[in-house]
């Protein structure tokens, strides 16, 4: 992404301004965690031999686009096992999977993930987990919306290796809100690795600007690139930056889903999901004091998907202090 200035337009209090530094840092261009969160029930030995059989071609492939990796592991089945965090020592994990032992139960693949996000991910880095597991899962501890939840709120993002009758009730609905790919447990695992190796770079730009006054501020960020963009805000109170109100969507275009991330508020909210036509189709209550991650699948308030095309994302606050602050994002739906 080669961002410029004159691809940004900031505002504060409606009032253009100018006179701002932005930087581009690179953490996310170059820096890979890849985390396998593994099923090590008697029926997986095969599957975690085929991680540590091609584990090195895979660090060979990051490692060929510039990427500067790190690999963990966690085992599970019915409680978390083993947890490897961050190296970059491939022996060292080749090792360790060679001796990792196959136990029977229910493989409890929320417990595995959610302990998979406490690693020492590294704060700009491009965080992949490769789920395996051949086995339904148990959500006594957590549920898949709430791993998700979790898994967008670090910007983790999750592939899953299973069997195909597993995919639309078991893999999807933690997979796809993520941004990964589900794929056969009987493939190439080599494969595999090597397709989720050419990943995409991403990259994290900062803008800074100074604030004289104590009275409120309400800056307005609006940014145009390649045909595509939006916008968001944030109210500076006081000279206090704790009260935040935006609206991001992203992927923007997207298919199958759209993350819709609402900063914390005080008071009412709701989002509210428009075609172009000015027909609702979509409304999520939303609760204070709290960020609201909504994962939007292209469906309506009756379940029924709908058509691609434009839709207006429309989020509304009802503050606490009396205001009532309204803010729109525009975004694609692709078929």
């Amino acid at each position: 992404l080669a961002l410029e200035r004159n691809n940004v337009l900031l505002y504060e209090n409606e009032e253009r301004i100018r006179d701002f530094t932005m930087s581009k840092f690179g953490g996310g261009s170059s820096l890979v965690d890849v985390c396998f969160v593994l099923d090590c029930s008697g029926s997986m030995g095969d599957n975690i031999a085929a991680v540590r059989d091609n584990l090195g071609e895979f660090a060979d492939s990051l490692s060929e686009r510039g990427f500067d990796f790190r690999v963990a592991v966690v085992t599970f089945s019915t409680t978390v096992d083993d947890v490897w965090d961050f190296t970059n020592d491939i022996e060292l994990m080749k090792s360790r999977l060679a001796g990792v032992d196959l136990w029977g139960g229910i493989e409890d693949s929320p417990s595995a993930l959610y302990r998979a996000s406490e690693l020492s991910w590294r704060p700009g880095s491009r965080r992949t987990i490769i789920w395996i597991t051949d086995e339904e899962y148990p959500e006594q501890n957590y549920t898949q919306e709430q791993i998700v939840n979790r898994m967008l709120a670090l910007d983790i993002k999750v592939h899953g290796v299973g069997e195909a009758y597993l995919q639309t009730d078991w893999f999807n609905p933690i997979v796809l809100p993520t941004g990964g790919t589900f794929y056969d447990i009987y493939g190439n695992f080599r494969d595999v690795l090597l397709d989720v190796s050419r990943m995409e770079s991403q990259d994290h730009y900062l803008l800074t600007l100074e604030l004289v006054s104590t009275a409120p501020h309400d800056i307005r960020l609006k940014v145009n690139y390649a045909g595509l963009g939006g916008e968001t805000h944030i109210v500076v109170n006081g000279g206090d930056t704790g009260l935040a109100k935006g609206l991001a969507c992203y992927p923007n275009p997207f298919n199958p889903v759209v993350k819709i991330l609402v900063d914390a508020f005080s008071g009412s909210g709701d989002v509210e999901i428009y075609n172009m036509l000015g027909q609702r189709v979509r409304h999520y209550a939303l609760a204070p004091h709290q960020p609201s991650k909504i994962v939007w699948n292209a469906h309506d308030d009756r379940g029924l998907p709908v058509s691609s095309g434009f839709y207006l994302v429309t989020l509304s606050i009802h503050g606490d202090d009396g205001r009532l602050r309204h803010e729109t994002q525009k975004v694609l739906y692709l078929r």
